[in-house]
């Protein structure tokens, strides 16, 4: 019995210990069941046998549904995201690009634009490397010339000295300077035999032609004044004009052609035999056609130029049209003792020679280059006394090939010698008008000055011409 209570009571305790650990197992289950819904935040009652209850199964499904709506939540919002994204990265590409863009066109533009300043550097650089090589060049020709100016004879005075006649109307005076250059060139018979060496006094000038020039069309016209031709000198004398220049030199002979033709000159150049007979040779000499009968007279004046320039050259022989070298030019531009039918080839034809010959020697000068002209000045310009300065000359050679001769004048037009020793004009008056037209294109409106008008009838009253 005791026996069996034992065994019965090892069971009961058995069960009990068995009960209570299958309790503590589902209170075990029940409280981690229990704080994994308190996780979720989803439970409301569990069921003390360890099963979970019809609420918790609804919270269970609240929480899948919570879950796929979580999760479909998050897909949208992750495509938003990678929308958003992309759109954002698109945008920021764009952007991106745009601002590469402005950056390659900023760097074009800065290479355009330094490009641009390189270039004109580069052009100012070359504009003022011209500018300085011209200034070089004309300081060059400047001290060229004044080496050259060194060896010519200058007067004592300057082109204020020289005078013209107050009377004539300043208009007139201006028109004459404005428009036109008149150059007068005396060839003087300066011998070195007779010890004169200087070209300004103490010789008489055989040569006295005006060489009158338009500025703007470059034409030229030559006026010869006989050398015989009567004019008033700066004392009230009347002389000729070879003498006057003998006595008082360019100055008074420029003066004596103011004062009696009305005229404003004053420039010009003198030219020894040697000189013209240099520059002639140079120039290549002229075509001449010589008649018979001047033959002798020019072998004559020939010998007599060889010996006072010490320039040889030698007798011509025949006639017709044939190359005379310089020393022969000059002694055929000093004839004047010739009679050729019927005309009396004096002083008259020896001044028309000499236009002849200085025509055809202004031709062959435009035909020369600067080199060969230079090499004649270099020589001729000990054989000159001129009043040009070095401005005169570089205008007068700029403009050579510019120059053409039209006219070859002898003055006065109407002439005579009552003593035979003065050339006088037949009414004086008249003759320096139509000068005037023949030079200056005075139509109308002008009219001679008070002096001429009293030389003129000096000459009436005295001479009767």
């Amino acid at each position: 019995m005791r026996y069996e209570e034992v065994q019965r009571g090892e069971r009961r305790s058995l069960s009990s210990a068995r009960d209570t650990q299958g309790r503590r197992s589902v209170t075990t289950s029940a409280a981690q069941a229990r704080r994994s819904v308190q996780a979720s935040g989803k439970t409301r009652n569990y069921a003390s046998s360890g099963h979970v209850s019809s609420s918790t199964r609804t919270s269970g499904s609240s929480t899948r549904a919570s879950g796929t709506s979580t999760r479909m939540a998050t897909r949208a919002s992750g495509s938003s995201t990678r929308t958003t994204t992309r759109s954002s990265v698109s945008s920021s590409g764009n952007r991106t690009r745009t601002a590469g863009t402005t950056s390659a066109e900023l760097r074009r533009k800065k290479q355009a634009t330094a490009k641009q300043n390189a270039r004109k550097r580069k052009g100012r650089l070359a504009i003022w490397l011209i500018v300085e090589a011209l200034i070089l060049a004309a300081a060059v020709a400047v001290i060229f010339m004044l080496d050259k100016m060194d060896k010519v004879q200058k007067p004592s005075w300057g082109k204020v000295s020289i005078s013209h006649n107050e009377e004539i109307e300043e208009q007139i005076i201006q028109h004459m300077a404005a428009g036109y250059e008149d150059i007068m060139i005396f060839g003087v018979d300066a011998r070195a035999s007779w010890g004169q060496y200087s070209l300004e006094t103490g010789t008489g000038a055989d040569v006295n032609i005006l060489a009158h020039i338009d500025k703007d069309s470059g034409e030229v016209k030559l006026v010869s004044f006989f050398r015989d031709m009567a004019l008033r000198d700066d004392y009230g004398s009347y002389r000729k004009l070879t003498d006057i220049y003998r006595a008082d030199g360019p100055l008074g002979a420029l003066n004596a052609i103011n004062r009696t033709l009305d005229l404003n000159v004053t420039e010009y150049v003198t030219v020894n035999w040697a000189g013209a007979a240099t520059a002639v040779e140079m120039l290549g000499g002229v075509e001449i056609d010589v008649p018979e009968e001047m033959i002798p007279e020019l072998n004559g004046y020939l010998t007599e130029t060889v010996e006072e320039t010490g320039i040889g050259s030698y007798q011509v022989y025949s006639p017709g049209f044939q190359h005379l070298n310089g020393v022969q030019t000059v002694a055929w531009c000093r004839i004047r003792h010739v009679t050729l039918e019927g005309y009396d080839y004096g002083d008259f034809g020896r001044a028309e020679r000499q236009r002849e010959v200085l025509g055809l020697l202004l031709e062959k000068a435009k035909n020369m280059s600067l080199g060969e002209l230079n090499g004649i000045a270099d020589y001729m310009l000990t054989q000159v006394s001129t009043n040009l300065d070095i401005l005169d000359i570089l205008d007068l050679g700029s403009r050579m090939g510019k120059y053409y001769m039209t006219d070859s004048i002898g003055f006065p037009y109407e002439k005579g010698s009552p003593d035979y020793e003065l050339v006088l004009a037949y009414d004086l008056e008249d003759n320096v008008l139509r000068l005037h037209q023949e030079l200056y294109g005075f139509d109308d409106g002008y009219q001679v000055s008070n002096t001429v008008k009293n030389i003129s009838y000096y000459f009436y009253t005295t001479y009767g011409f």
